[in-house]
């Protein structure tokens, strides 16, 4: 993403290359092992791994279901240790490393075949908790958000309606800014509607 001629760049490829290891060792609170999917990955400043925003696969007698597990992967030892719960369940959130080495989660989607959410959080891996910080002025899922400088945060377009299956949901294109400090987004233009940016 190119802002005021400065690229930045989001680290989806990194986190498909290390979503299948992180997933392949996730177990459930009664120790038996269960897959997931839709997780949002990020990398803390030590190299371990922040997984958030899962839905974790359904069998063939219990549904898919949406998981407010949090957990933190550690790709030298391949294990998972796990995290704070979420305050609220989401999948297919957006998560951004701050400078200040906290994770923003922001957006996603509650439920399976739901609305995206306006939610903002912020998991502080010195505290280990999860807090609601805020919310976006275009609930969106699937969509980029990159911190711009101190205070501010920049969330591109993504995906505003309502997630079904087998049906495609709509391209948002609107630029909205978070700021940290005082917790309130404003709107800051339009770029070509789009998904995944």
């Amino acid at each position: 993403i190119r802002l005021d001629g400065i690229t930045y760049q989001t680290p989806s490829a990194k986190r498909k290359s290390l979503y299948h290891e992180a997933s392949k060792s996730l177990y459930s609170k009664d120790g038996e092992p269960f897959s997931i999917h839709s997780a949002a990955l990020e990398s803390l400043p030590d190299g371990r791994i922040f997984v958030c925003g899962a839905m974790a696969s359904g069998t063939r007698t219990t549904p898919e279901t949406v998981r407010p597990s949090t957990f933190i992967f550690d790709p030298k030892t391949l294990k998972n240790v796990e995290g704070p719960e979420m305050p609220y369940q989401v999948y297919d959130p957006a998560l951004t490393l701050l400078k200040d080495n906290r994770i923003l989660i922001s957006g996603g989607f509650q439920k399976f075949e739901g609305e995206p959410i306006d939610t903002f959080a912020i998991y502080d891996p010195s505290l280990g908790t999860i807090s609601k910080v805020g919310a976006l002025c275009t609930p969106r899922a699937h969509h980029a958000c990159i911190q711009i400088d101190d205070s501010h945060v920049l969330s591109v377009a993504g995906e505003t309606g309502r997630m079904s299956l087998g049906s495609l949901t709509k391209p948002c294109g609107s630029l909205e800014v978070f700021n940290l400090k005082t917790a309130k987004s404003n709107l800051a233009g339009e770029v070509s509607p789009r998904e995944d940016p």
